[in-house]
């Protein structure tokens, strides 16, 4: 999950996890008996109210969620409330338990179905990939789209799958050499930062986990479980970052910003470009990553609303957007070639 760039993100963050291990910890016997609490059925209503409604909420505020996310969240409040509150304190949730089950089951086998439509039209979904000639971070959503229905299910399920193909499938792969290649990383520590994230997750995912397991077992299993995803997320990140350069070709302008937005336009949609003057922060920004605050160089304009594409399929119309690469002349000589004009 992506955090979402807000002021109060990191503080909905904060409170998740206090609500998370305040929960855990309530209902421990060591707990109870130091501060000499019993339990009782508002203590285990609190439970339920804190997980079924307020976890999905801030974690709706804190990462770039769907209300549909947030809503499948709410269900598994329901099961870790289940799995949290013993089973003396928990019989009268079991109906409300059932019932979200049996909801969450219809739901789940209704997606399953539609992503059994899109396997069992790979093939067609891969011969549409060849033919739009871009990277498989382009062309893999489109190419769905048009052979499966476009809802969310697929976008996430799309998403997922280019993840671990970056992640595992693209070691021996080489990054795209032509005229019309501009890179964006190079002279920048985006990789660093990426390798530097992944050695701390691996290091906190043994130190937590080893402390974890022993008192709270099933927390440290999720815990361990989206240390791992992490890990791939940041391996899939740094093999775009790599292997997806910013690419004018064939009259189009393709730039990929890792996993989290990418850009299809065609030059002819581009009415200018001109040089960034520093006041640009509500335009989207196609730049590596860096210890030092990036800025950026160019800001096109487009003719026509453009949609970019953001992390598990989402997707936000823009009018204009911000570019930091390593050759802006080379890259403003590219647009330029391509009849857009420099103001």
């Amino acid at each position: 999950m992506v955090l979402r760039q807000s002021a109060f993100s990191k503080v909905a963050l904060g409170l998740l996890l206090a609500l998370l291990l305040t929960n855990a910890l309530l209902y421990q016997p060591g707990i109870q008996s130091a501060f000499s609490y019993s339990l009782d059925s508002f203590v285990v209503l609190g439970s339920l109210f804190d997980l079924m409604i307020v976890m999905p909420l801030l974690a709706y505020a804190a990462f770039r969620i769907t209300k549909k996310h947030a809503f499948l969240l709410a269900a598994g409040g329901l099961i870790l409330a289940n799995v949290l509150i013993p089973k003396e304190h928990a019989l009268f949730i079991a109906p409300v338990l059932y019932t979200g089950l049996v909801l969450e089951g219809v739901l789940v086998l209704v997606e399953i179905s539609l992503l059994a439509v899109v396997l069992r039209k790979i093939p067609l979904i891969k011969r549409s990939m060849r033919e739009l000639h871009a990277p498989a971070i382009y062309t893999a959503l489109p190419a769905t789209i048009k052979h499966a229905k476009d809802v969310p299910i697929i976008r996430v399920f799309v998403s997922e799958c280019i993840l671990f193909y970056y992640a595992f499938r693209t070691f021996k792969k080489k990054s795209p050499s032509h005229p019309g290649v501009v890179t964006i990383h190079k002279k920048t520590s985006a990789v660093a930062i990426n390798m530097m994230l992944i050695h701390a997750i691996i290091i906190e995912t043994v130190g937590i986990h080893w402390w974890l397991h022993g008192k709270w077992p099933i927390i440290s299993m999720i815990l361990l479980i989206l240390n791992i995803y992490s890990i791939i997320y940041f391996i899939a990140d740094t093999q775009i970052t790599r292997l997806v350069p910013i690419e004018v070709k064939k009259g189009r302008l393709y730039a990929a910003k890792g996993l989290r937005q990418q850009l299809v336009v065609s030059l002819s949609n581009i009415d200018r470009f001109e040089k960034a003057d520093g006041d640009e922060k509500d335009i989207i920004l196609f730049a590596s990553q860096d210890f030092e605050a990036v800025t950026p160089q160019y800001i096109l304009y487009f003719k026509e609303p453009v949609s970019v594409t953001l992390f598990y399929g989402k997707r936000k119309t823009i009018h204009a957007a911000a570019f930091r690469v390593d050759e802006p002349e080379k890259f403003a000589g590219l647009l330029q070639e391509g009849g857009v004009s420099h103001v």
